[in-house]
């Protein structure tokens, strides 16, 4: 939530919510999300998303602006999500009048 220059590498994450979660504004966090690396890591979501961006931000103003987010090698092992709506391993959501931009995924299973 509201961060720059994030790095996480080589992490083994097993959540029961989002495994990652890029938000913009929320709760007493203020302003937008730029700079995040997630690398060389594995990624277990007992419910809900391995990857969420987005969808948190300053709805009362003009949003956020969250970019510059980078995957690379992530394994996905598992992604339990009963609603349809919500199944996927990534999720780009530009809620709360959010911009997200510049989001690149590469390698890994």
């Amino acid at each position: 939530m509201a961060s720059s220059d994030v790095e996480i590498d080589d992490v083994f994450l097993r959540t029961s919510d989002d495994c990652i979660a890029i938000y913009g504004t929320r709760w007493d966090y203020r302003g937008g999300t730029s700079r995040v690396k997630v690398r060389n890591s594995v990624l277990w979501a007992d419910v809900a998303h391995p990857i969420m961006i987005g969808t948190h931000g300053d709805y009362e103003k003009e949003g956020d602006t969250i970019e510059d987010i980078v995957f690379e090698n992530l394994d996905i092992l598992e992604h339990h999500e009963p609603q349809e709506n919500d199944w996927g391993a990534m999720a780009i959501n530009a809620g709360d009048k959010n911009t997200v931009r510049n989001v690149r995924y590469s390698g890994g299973a």
